[in-house]
């Protein structure tokens, strides 16, 4: 195509000049603009005066609302309080001195109120009218049943002088007294004449119901309709505008308009007649009364705000009502506004405004014209030079056809205009779409140019690295000086293809692990041009993995560990029994007895080894208890420290919360912790130890469910351990210490996680090391200790021993028999059943059975007894086992014994056992 084709042809003829039909237009539309505004600006006055109106109208409303509120509210707090005093038996109501000046001082706090009393329900009436200073009082004995106002003195309390009385007056006669006893709550009774007719009350109620559920009367306080009526008329609401308030049948309670709201019938019965809001005196009152009745045909269809704009003698008038709730009360507000308080000043503002506009008008017009000519010649101007711009560079499209100089500059434009309105469109549609792409992925991005320059990072990556944009990666995200070995990237730049890769990176709050994925970006030629980098953070997968492996150490540890503890506890059996049996022979008064005795010690200290083992086999479930460990934590700790250059710094909390726990357990991870903080200072140092409550969110603590919890912290200033061991120090027979057997701190996690507890470890080389142990707390008290005796008691019957070892059969018959027991063995829970069955009904049988709960092989105790009950209902049978923190041990008489022997056993503690269980 051609250059002169793909140009706009110019118009066959040219009209009008712009320099001459420009200023036409303007001159025009300034005419036009200010008729059109004149006209807007008188129907926008009309509004402005409606809005004005409403918003006037809902203010009062409003502040009319938050007074009665407050009003209201100090009647109904002063009888809540009262109530309560009552109650609680801090306010005598049949104390009539007490009580009416006590009521005469609560007047005196809170102004403005009526009348503050007690009607009992004998039918007596006491109460104080501070504003009117006179005490009220209707008693049966003091004052004949009559009603009688005594004028008050300066300080409050009533004086012989009778100002008023009338006679037969009983308070449960009173609506206020009869709503309340109905209701059995506090209410608000109907408004309603003094006992004078004097007035109108509007009376809050409260009915006072003893501890035993008996009505001893009920507190009232009056609200004065008066005082309502004086800040109605404190409201600015214009010069003629009036406030009224009225109740759901018409009737008013108070308004703007000084006049009574009432008309007395008769003065000396006290009785009135409500005065409704079409019988007022004031013209726009009774006005707005049968407006209301014209447009509402029953009041109490009234539910919200309601607007009425009427014309009365030819003038207006704004009518707004809205209800007003309170706790029972149900009235309507109306505001009544003239228009004419709102037109004096508009009227006299739109005539200045009209002087003002006619002279900017005029002004207007003739600079129009002047700018007119002064914007013309640029315009001819800027489109000759715009004729330059477009010729050629543009694609062109269809352009006005305007013979006048902005035609020109339409033509010139118009190509250059659209073609960039569509690339910009384009632009921003690929934007959004490649923002709203990247939003959806839940991983980090960046971008490196093929200088490993940082292009862009979303805020995901932001967030797992912080920003670095404009910095090369190796510096920014490795602080390193060049680029990385096995950089992903640098291999997506060498082939292309997708790597990918795994970085453990150190920050200050802790070790983070990352799995990182790089494309390459390419350019329209296909040729690489930066790096995508794709980053995911698998910090709590790769600690979810961790703790599973080992959790699979600990439970592969386990199986062996069990085993030998129960072996080892049945050697001891053997030892202990012989040792107690020794003793036993020999007497005190033997050289040799101290020494059987310090042996019998130390073989009971070597169960500490098979506690120690049995924590990581199946049978090292913790018996658990109600306890409270900071005597424990204290205990344990300082004992391990005994004869160390180390010294404890106990920091705990009084009030501590109890735990469901194994207490023997959990000195064993307090002792074991002390032990390795000991080891870390062999030169000594200072042991800090903290105890307190906690209650972390979830997600506060690693693999820690929310909830309350007693946190253990124990803090060393040793060596500390190097961040390479951190992540082992809790794995079986792992130790970098010349000394242990590297069980100590696998212990301490075996034990913690069967509590459904959380250990963790902070270190720093040079430092010292901090271990903290979560354990879940309980809300159940510990019970009271047992008393334990230190002698051995004789006793006599026949004892089935069931034990697969024979050395435990031997030494437990020698005990037994020298208990005074006849003896019998078996060796699993076949062989007992057979003895027991043959034994049972003859004179022969057996008082009691005690059974090993392991039988390797064979029967054991869980399976035997329930044989045993089978066969004998009132069998005795005590357990026995290797594995004393079986969960048996504890609960056994869930499964049907009726004591439990824990080996290694003593003489002394196999008499106690036998007799518990023989009675």
């Amino acid at each position: 195509m051609s250059n002169e084709s793909a140009t706009p042809s110019a118009p066959r003829g040219r009209g009008f000049s712009l320099r001459t039909i420009l200023p036409l237009l303007f001159t025009f539309q300034i005419i036009a603009a200010f008729g059109v505004t004149g006209y807007i600006s008188y129907r926008n006055g009309q509004k402005t005066v409606d809005d004005m109106a409403s918003q006037l109208c809902t203010e009062i409303m409003s502040r009319i609302e938050q007074h009665l509120d407050s009003y209201l509210n100090t009647a109904e707090s002063i009888n809540n309080t009262n109530l309560h005093l009552a109650q609680q038996g801090l306010l005598d109501v049949g104390n009539v001195q007490q009580l009416s000046h006590y009521f005469w001082d609560q007047g005196q706090r809170f102004r403005g109120l009526g009348t503050i009393a007690f009607g009992s329900r004998e039918g007596d009436f006491i109460g104080a009218n501070e504003p009117e200073k006179y005490i009220v009082l209707a008693h049966r004995s003091l004052t004949n049943g009559s009603i009688r106002r005594y004028a008050a003195n300066q300080q409050g309390y009533m004086s012989n002088t009778v100002i008023r009385e009338k006679p037969n007056y009983d308070a449960r006669t009173r609506d206020w007294y009869q709503t309340a006893k109905k209701a059995g709550k506090p209410v608000w009774a109907r408004i309603s004449a003094s006992v004078t007719g004097a007035r109108l009350d509007l009376t809050a109620a409260a009915p006072y119901i003893d501890s035993s559920n008996v009505l001893k009367g009920i507190f009232m306080t009056d609200v004065s309709l008066g005082e309502i009526s004086e800040f109605l008329r404190s409201l600015k609401i214009g010069k003629f505008g009036q406030v009224v308030i009225i109740e759901r049948d018409g009737n008013v309670v108070a308004s703007s308009f000084r006049e009574t709201p009432y008309i007395v019938v008769d003065n000396a019965k006290g009785i009135i007649k409500r005065l409704s809001l079409k019988e007022s005196k004031n013209p726009l009152i009774a006005e707005a009364g049968r407006q209301l009745v014209s447009n509402f045909s029953n009041l109490q269809s009234i539910s919200g705000h309601q607007r009425l704009v009427e014309d009365v003698d030819g003038k207006r008038y704004f009518l707004q009502v809205a209800p007003y709730r309170n706790d029972g009360i149900d009235f309507l507000t109306a505001v009544i506004l003239p228009e004419a308080d709102f037109m004096e000043h508009i009227s006299a503002n739109n005539r200045t405004t009209l002087l003002f506009s006619l002279a900017a008008l005029m002004i207007a017009i003739g600079f129009g014209i002047w700018t007119s000519r002064w914007v013309v010649q640029p315009i001819i101007t800027l489109s000759s030079a715009a004729k330059k711009i477009g010729e050629g560079r543009w694609e062109q499209i269809p352009v006005s056809e305007r013979a006048d100089e902005i035609g020109e500059l339409s033509r010139s434009f118009s190509t250059m205009g659209v073609q960039l309105q569509n690339s910009l469109e384009t632009l921003q549609n690929e934007k959004e779409k490649t923002n709203a792409i990247i939003a959806g992925i839940g991983d980090g991005i960046s971008i490196q140019n093929r200088e490993y320059k940082v292009l862009y990072q979303n805020q995901i990556h932001i967030n797992m690295v912080g920003s670095h944009l404009g910095e090369y990666c190796y510096e920014g995200y490795e602080r390193k000086s060049e680029v990385c070995d096995s950089c992903p990237v640098a291999k997506t730049f060498l082939d292309g293809e997708i790597h990918t890769a795994a970085r453990k990176v150190e920050f200050p709050h802790g070790t983070s692990y990352f799995e990182l994925t790089t494309s390459p970006l390419r350019d329209a030629t296909g040729e690489i041009i930066a790096g995508i980098e794709v980053v995911r953070d698998v910090t709590e997968k790769k600690k979810m993995e961790e703790e599973l492996v080992r959790v699979q150490k600990l439970e592969s540890v386990g199986v062996l560990a069990g085993g030998l503890a129960h072996d080892f506890n049945n050697l001891l059996t053997s030892i202990v029994g012989n040792i107690s049996l020794a003793k036993l022979y020999i007497g005190q008064s033997n050289s040799a007895y101290e020494r059987l005795q310090d042996a019998e010690k130390a073989s009971l200290r070597a169960t500490h080894l098979t506690r120690q083992l049995l924590t990581f086999s199946r049978g090292g479930a913790p018996i658990k208890k109600t306890v409270n460990i900071s005597s424990t934590l204290k205990e344990a700790i300082s004992f391990a420290l005994s004869g160390s250059p180390v010294k404890a710094v106990f920091h705990i909390d009084e009030k501590l919360w109890n735990l469901n726990a194994d207490e023997g357990q959990l000195n064993q991870v307090f002792n074991n912790l002390a032990v390795n903080a000991i080891q870390a200072m062999p030169n000594g140092g200072t042991l800090a130890v903290q105890a307190l409550n906690v209650t972390p969110a979830e997600n506060d603590i690693p693999l820690l469910p929310a909830g309350n919890y007693v946190k253990i912290a124990i803090a060393d200033t040793g060596t500390g351990i190097p961040q390479e061991h951190l992540s082992r120090i809790f794995d079986p027979y792992f130790t970098t210490k010349q000394k242990g057997s590297g069980l100590g701190l696998s212990t301490v996690y075996s034990i913690v996680k069967k509590h459904d507890g959380q250990v963790t470890v902070d270190s720093k080389s040079g430092v010292g090391s901090t271990f903290t142990v979560y354990l879940k707390a309980s809300q159940d008290k510990p019970l009271p200790p047992e008393a334990m005796g230190t002698v051995t008691i004789q006793g006599t019957g026949r004892i089935l021993v069931m034990d697969d070892e024979k050395m435990v059969r031997d030494i437990a018959g020698k005990m037994l028999r020298t208990l005074g027991y006849e003896v019998f063995f078996a060796r699993d829970g076949v062989e007992a059943l057979d003895l027991y069955t043959k034994a049972l009904h003859t004179p022969e049988a057996f008082n009691a059975v005690i059974m090993d709960l392991t039988i390797p092989g064979g029967m054991g105790g869980k399976e035997t007894i329930q044989s045993l009950r089978i066969l004998d209902p009132e069998v005795v049978a005590l357990v026995s086992s290797g594995y004393s923190n079986d969960p048996i041990m504890a609960g056994f008489t869930d499964f049907g014994f009726k004591g439990v022997i824990a080996k290694p056993y003593t003489l002394e503690g196999l008499s106690r056992a036998l007799r518990a269980a023989l009675g």
